[in-house]
């Protein structure tokens, strides 16, 4: 944004904090709305953005791993895990096969996310609400295998989850309620409840 001169804008920012100096916070909320309001009927109007209850728990000063060959190692793993565990199930039968092709071509993002975004529950913070597409299961499974979370017999499991055994095709609280948050597959789903 340009200025005609620095004195301009500091000649607006000084009366701002006189305001709310002298009258306070409020006053100076006030003047500043009825000012957008004016730039409105004026045909000029500015967009108000509204402050939510929400708190964004992204950081901003990630430590990101100095030596990368840690992350293209946890990374590789990830992937070789998931293709591992989609064969090894159309062994078992032809039709439990996977959706490598999805969790590959997102699977830079969620190494990005599970390396150093996404947190889980613990006593002093909730979880991070994650809507994980339903079709790249097989990579998040072999995430948590490498983190301990799921054992080698879980793996073996995929797409074989009935009597509780096994791991679901998809998301699916109902069928995994310690593991999933929410019932996301395709497209369709997922978008809907995150809204």
């Amino acid at each position: 944004m340009d200025f005609e001169s620095v004195d301009e804008l500091k000649e607006w920012q000084e009366a701002l904090r006189d305001v709310v100096h002298y009258a306070g916070p409020e006053r100076a909320r006030a003047l500043l709305g009825q000012l957008l309001d004016d730039m409105a009927q004026m045909g000029h109007p500015v967009v108000k953005t509204e402050r939510v209850g929400f708190l964004n728990t992204c950081v901003t000063d990630v430590p990101l791993v100095e030596d990368s060959s840690t992350a293209e190692t946890l990374s590789c793993l990830r992937r070789w895990n998931a293709i591992v565990m989609v064969v090894k199930g159309t062994q078992v039968a032809k039709e439990l096969g996977g959706h490598l092709s999805t969790y590959a071509s997102m699977s830079t993002l969620y190494d990005i996310g599970l390396d150093y975004f996404f947190r889980s529950r613990t006593n002093q913070s909730l979880e991070d609400l994650v809507y994980f597409q339903g079709h790249s299961v097989p990579g998040i499974y072999a995430n948590s295998f490498l983190s301990g979370q799921l054992d080698e017999e879980k793996l073996h499991g995929f797409r074989q989850e009935c009597d509780g055994q096994g791991l679901s095709s998809y998301p699916h609280p109902w069928l995994m309620p310690d593991y999933w948050q929410f019932a996301t597959v395709s497209m369709g789903l997922g978008p809907l409840q995150a809204i």
